[in-house]
């Protein structure tokens, strides 16, 4: 299964890429620009598209 989670960088977004990596899901976070490297605890394990996440255009992308 796969799972886009927005504001993946966030404390809750950080538990629920590692939960769902846990349960084998694929995961595409999506977070800020300025937040990427807080996800790099799951660096090659997920998918970040960084970006606004209030901008339709990116989470359009995300979830493509």
């Amino acid at each position: 299964m796969k799972v886009c989670i927005v504001g993946a960088s966030g404390k809750l977004g950080q538990y629920m890429v590692q939960h769902a990596l846990g349960r084998g899901y694929e995961v595409v976070g999506v977070c800020r620009e300025r937040s990427v490297q807080k996800l790099n605890a799951f660096e090659e394990r997920i998918t970040v598209v960084p970006g606004a996440t209030n901008d339709p255009e990116v989470i359009r992308q995300a979830v493509a």
